[in-house]
């Protein structure tokens, strides 16, 4: 009993602690900007004219770029040298595991003078999360919910006893009508 109880505390307070899209690609899109300004004061860039090349909405990680570059004092000014960063993905994956369980993986992917940035955070969570966890107002802090896979219980077993109680059922109605 004392196990069942630690058991329920300790998962309470883990799911509690579940941090939504948006707060993650944030953290995430910070950390490649910061990598891409360290790149960017090793390859002696300060002033260029910055362009961001993505099918995705990057206004998250514009916003950390301009802020980072701010930071490390590079000046993004239009008619210097032009960079271009190709955002090759940008968003939120949802993969299905057994039950009601799916495995986040969120990530930033992109490509600047023949260097690729990629940052990952990747965390398992369970479907009723989704709803608490993905911001309304980005396309890219939601994606498409996997079909749930089925346990061994529920693809051989299940079957097995509500065919056999019926076969009960049918047993004991013949057996009490004779």
């Amino acid at each position: 009993m004392r196990v069942l109880i630690i058991f329920l505390f300790f998962s309470y307070f883990i799911r509690a602690e579940l941090k939504d899209n948006y707060s993650v690609l944030d953290s995430l899109t910070k950390s490649q900007a910061n990598q891409i300004s360290e790149y960017l004061k090793q390859q002696n860039k300060k002033e260029f004219e910055l362009f961001l090349i993505s099918p995705y909405n990057t206004i998250i990680f514009e916003s950390n770029l301009n802020q980072i570059f701010n930071d490390y004092e590079l000046l993004n000014i239009s008619g210097e040298d032009s960079l271009k960063i190709n955002v090759i993905k940008y968003g939120v994956r949802y993969d299905a595991i057994i039950g009601d369980s799916l495995e986040r993986t969120i990530e930033i992917k992109s490509y600047l003078l023949n260097k690729t940035f990629e940052n990952k955070f990747t965390d398992f969570i369970s479907r009723e999360d989704i709803a608490r966890i993905e911001t309304a107002n980005f396309y890219e802090l939601k994606a498409v919910m996997p079909k749930r896979k089925l346990s061994l219980w529920e693809k051989i077993m299940e079957p097995f006893v509500v065919i056999g109680s019926m076969l009960v059922f049918v047993l004991l109605l013949f057996n009490v009508r004779s």
